[in-house]
């Protein structure tokens, strides 16, 4: 069944959904990451478990309004992107990181919204453990067309 809304960005980036929380996330992949990106939604989306897979869908009423996911803008997510600021940045790399690392970075994104943090935190946990993805950090750049390469370079 599908989850609570995450305050994330939702792109298929050279073939490759992608999760995207943090720092200038959505102008950085909406202009900067090259024509095989895709904007599937942005601020506002959905998870849903299918076994070792998550899927990802855009709900642009926010949750006001009930739709039917089949209507829904969506993707398999192969990747989870944390944006880093200026100040969380120490070198020039994107960085694989572990599910948790990228929990603990995110928690802003994750509990955005919601009155229970705890429990909204625990469903992520859940939703991505059993996930077949990738988590990485993105370090924050000079320029929004130098992160927009690293990101395109990476996922492939």
């Amino acid at each position: 069944c599908m989850t609570g809304i995450y305050y994330s960005d939702l792109f298929v980036i050279n073939g490759k959904g992608c999760l995207v929380m943090g720092s200038g996330k959505s102008d950085v992949c909406r202009n900067y990451t090259g024509s095989n990106t895709e904007m599937m939604g942005l601020d506002s989306i959905r998870l849903e478990a299918d076994g070792a897979r998550l899927i990802g869908y855009y709900d642009v009423t926010m949750g006001l309004i009930a739709r039917d996911k089949s209507t829904m803008p969506s993707c398999e997510i192969n990747y989870l992107i944390r944006m880093l600021s200026s100040q969380e940045t120490t070198d020039n790399k994107i960085k694989v990181i572990s599910k948790r690392e990228f929990i603990e970075m995110s928690i802003f994104n994750i509990v955005y919204g919601v009155l229970d943090g705890k429990l909204r935190i625990k469903e992520f946990a859940q939703l991505v453990e059993k996930a077949n993805l990738v988590c990485i950090t993105v370090p924050w750049c000079e320029t929004r067309e130098e992160k927009g390469q690293l990101i395109s370079k990476f996922i492939n």
